[in-house]
């Protein structure tokens, strides 16, 4: 999957898909447990940064 920019990840569809891709291998195999936990605390802590920034007016 290519990257996407944060301001795409303002569609719900497009969290969505991001959120359902983390449970995969790039092969397209699953994911291990952890490595699904791991991949969605990342991202979860990406979203939070973000939001963090566009509350300082800095995004």
């Amino acid at each position: 999957m290519a990257s996407l920019s944060l301001r795409a990840l303002e569609e719900a569809e497009r969290t969505r898909v991001t959120l359902e891709t983390l449970v995969l291998l790039l092969g397209g195999t699953a994911a291990a447990t952890s490595t699904c936990r791991r991949k969605r605390a990342v991202f979860h802590h990406v979203l939070g940064y973000t939001v963090g920034l566009r509350k300082e007016g800095r995004r």
